[in-house]
C-alpha cells in the first residue's frame, strides 16, 4: 500500500485481544465486548475462575509458574460457554424466547458434526479426549474437551450464538440475501456497501467482525480515505495474531464476509444474569 498518509472517516481503535492457537473468531468478539460492555471481560473472567482455575484470578501465580494471561483466561472462558450452550436445555429455551431458536438448532448441528469428526479423527488415539467426549455427550465438560474445542476454526453460527449470549444482535446486510457484505470487482472503491461500513462505525452501538474464507477472523474498527489520488478507501483492522494493519479495501474479495451486530446494553446484563444463574456463579 502506498506511503501517502490515510485519514480517518469513521471509527475508532478498539481493545486488541490475542488469539491462542486458532481461536481468532473468539479473540475478535472478546475485542467487541471488551469495546462495548466491559461487565462481560469480568463475567468472562469469573467464568475461568469458577470452571477452569479453581477460584484463582487469571494471571495469578500458582507455585513457581505464572498464571494464564488475561486473555487467554477470556477466550477459555467463551469456548467453555459455547460448549455448555450445546448442552444446556436453559440456554435452549432461552434463545427460543429471544427469537433466536433457528440460530441455535443450526449451531448444535453444527457442534454434533464437528464432535463425529473429532471422535473420527483424534479420539481413538488419544483415550482421554474419547472418555471426555462420552463425558460430554452425558453433560460433563472436561478441560481436555474444552482444549481441543478452542483449536477448532469457529464458523458464523458459534460467534453468533456467542454474540447473542451477551445482547449483541446479528445484523444482515440488507444487499444481500445471506445478510452479508462482501466485495467484488468494481464496488470497492465507493458506493453503498462502503457507506453502510461507515454507518455501522460512526454508531457507538454497533459492531462489525470480518472474517476471512474459513481460515481466520478479525475486527474492522476504523474506516480510512486517502492514497495517492485521495480517493482510495482502507480499513484499520485489529488482527488476533497480535497486530493493528490496515488493510485497503481494493485487497478484498468474496472471501472477506463482514459481520454486523447491534448491542443492547439491557440484553448483556440479563445474558450475564442468566448465565451466571446456569454456571453457578
Amino acid at each position: 500500500m502506498s506511503t501517502v498518509p490515510f485519514k480517518k472517516v469513521a471509527g475508532g481503535p478498539r481493545p486488541l485481544v490475542k488469539q491462542t492457537i486458532n481461536t481468532c473468531g473468539l479473540a475478535s468478539l472478546a475485542m467487541v465486548f471488551l469495546h462495548h460492555a466491559r461487565p462481560v471481560d469480568q463475567f468472562l473472567e469469573a467464568v475461568y475462575s469458577a470452571k477452569h482455575a479453581n477460584g484463582a484470578h487469571p494471571g495469578a501465580r500458582r507455585g513457581k509458574n505464572q498464571g494464564v494471561s488475561h486473555d487467554a483466561a477470556i477466550i477459555w472462558s467463551t469456548g467453555y460457554l459455547l460448549a455448555k450452550a450445546r448442552l444446556s436445555r436453559r440456554v435452549s429455551n432461552w434463545f427460543g424466547r429471544h427469537d433466536g431458536s433457528f440460530v441455535y438448532e443450526d449451531f448444535k448441528l453444527n457442534i454434533d458434526m464437528l464432535l463425529d469428526s473429532i471422535a473420527q479423527r483424534e479420539a481413538r488415539r488419544e483415550k482421554a479426549l474419547g472418555s471426555a467426549l462420552k463425558h460430554y455427550k452425558h453433560g460433563t465438560i472436561r478441560k481436555i474437551f474444552v482444549t481441543r474445542y478452542l483449536e477448532q476454526f469457529k464458523t458464523q453460527l458459534e460467534l453468533k450464538i456467542l454474540a447473542a449470549m451477551f445482547g449483541f444482535e446479528f445484523l444482515p446486510y440488507p444487499g444481500d440475501t445471506m445478510g452479508n457484505l462482501y466485495f467484488t470487482n468494481g464496488d470497492r472503491a465507493a458506493g453503498e456497501k462502503v457507506a453502510y461500513i461507515r454507518e455501522v462505525l460512526d454508531k457507538p452501538d454497533h459492531a462489525a467482525i470480518l472474517g476471512h474464507g474459513q481460515s481466520h477472523w478479525m475486527v474492522p474498527h476504523t474506516l480510512l480515505k486517502g492514497g495517492l489520488d485521495g480517493q482510495e478507501y482502507a480499513l484499520g483492522i485489529n488482527d488476533p495474531l497480535g497486530s493493528n494493519n490496515v488493510l485497503p479495501l481494493k485487497r478484498l474479495d468474496h472471501t472477506y464476509l463482514f459481520y454486523f451486530f447491534k448491542f443492547d446494553e439491557g440484553r448483556c446484563r440479563e445474558g450475564i444474569r442468566f448465565l451466571g444463574d446456569v454456571l453457578h456463579i
